[in-house]
């Protein structure tokens, strides 16, 4: 198994709420799909790097799987959402906390040099928002930042930069301290993911790349 994770499901209560929660922090979503099928209907994000959030119902986490619905614990697994700066921070959190987070802990000094602060989603998935100056964004690798260049969510954000509107919340999930199930809801699946580039690009030659 290669060291991948391509789809973050968070099990929800209230489909639409979360829905429109993430969408409120900037997440780029189609919308409810599914729905046609029985315990079908589910939402995806586009995150940046490939990777893909997805919102299910914990009922259909708990048919699709046979698990039994267990009451969820926000201690089971925190995201990771990594800025570039203190105020970055405080931003985001000042973000979470008007489209109706929960704010755990605010943004504070880290006993390990950085700045970090805790919110929780409507349905109690805890996330954290944190500067690392010893971690910072630019050291994912050069084939993430290529990836990330054609990804919608960095599209809407360039379009409004551009607008001379604030870019939304960058939706990165850049850590997670889970196991791969858990009855809190979280479900991470890997599967094999194709990236189809413009013509432009695909005439390029991978070492020209820079």
């Amino acid at each position: 198994m290669k060291p991948r994770i391509t789809l973050v499901t968070l099990g929800v209560d209230d489909l639409p709420r979360a829905l429109a929660f993430y969408r409120a922090l900037g997440f780029v979503s189609e919308g409810v799909v599914g729905e046609q099928f029985e315990h079908g209907a589910v939402a995806f994000f586009y995150l940046e790097s490939g990777l893909r959030l997805a919102l299910w119902p914990r009922a259909s986490i708990a048919h699709d799987t046979g698990l039994a619905v267990a009451a969820p614990s926000p201690t089971d697994f925190t995201i990771g959402h990594n800025v570039s700066s203190r105020q970055e921070v405080d931003a985001a959190m000042e973000q979470t906390r008007r489209a109706g987070a929960a704010i755990v802990k605010p943004a504070h000094d880290t006993f390990w040099g950085g700045y970090a602060g805790y919110f929780q989603d409507p349905d109690g998935h805890l996330w954290e928002v944190a500067w690392n100056p010893a971690w910072q964004q630019s050291d994912r690798p050069r084939a993430a930042l290529r990836r990330h260049a054609y990804n919608p969510a960095t599209i809407g954000m360039r379009a409004a930069r551009s607008a001379g509107n604030k870019p939304p919340i960058r939706p990165t999930i850049s850590a997670s301290s889970t196991p791969w199930t858990t009855s809190a809801g979280l479900s991470l699946k890997s599967n094999t993911t194709c990236v189809k580039l413009p013509p432009s690009v695909e005439a390029v030659k991978p070492s020209k790349i820079r």
